[in-house]
């Protein structure tokens, strides 16, 4: 099973929409941008284990993100890798899975948009 979803999400850092492009498969969630990584596998015990971008300092996909100054809601990891799971077991469809991922684009782009916008607050984030 292999499936790629691309998310256009608005980076402040570069005022405009970038392509995050998603890989699902059985064995693996990836999001590669440039020479950043993050990489959701299970582990021996079925516990969902992310990898890669600075992973020492956090979850690398959030790290990622965070480096083109986009804020997702703090429930995306839990979103992406529940989608996943439903996917992976059967529960939901190709089309549906990739219909209901592609909903957290808006999701993430508002959430961004929200933050505060002010030359104070703009020099922390």
């Amino acid at each position: 099973m292999q499936t790629i979803i691309e998310l256009s999400i608005f980076s402040p850092r570069w005022g405009h929409k970038d392509s995050y492009e998603f890989e699902f498969t059985d064995e693996h969630i990836s999001l590669l941008r440039g020479a950043k990584e993050a990489i959701a596998k299970f582990d021996e015990a079925g516990s969902i284990v992310w990898s890669g971008h600075n992973v020492s300092t956090g979850n690398p996909l959030l790290n990622i993100m965070s480096d083109d100054h986009i804020y997702p809601p703090v429930y995306l990891i839990y979103a992406i890798e529940n989608i996943w799971k439903y996917w992976l077991y059967n529960e939901i469809s190709e089309d549906e899975f990739k219909a209901e991922f592609k909903k957290i684009e808006p999701w993430i782009n508002d959430t961004t948009n929200a933050k505060p916008d002010s030359e104070f607050w703009n020099r922390l984030f």
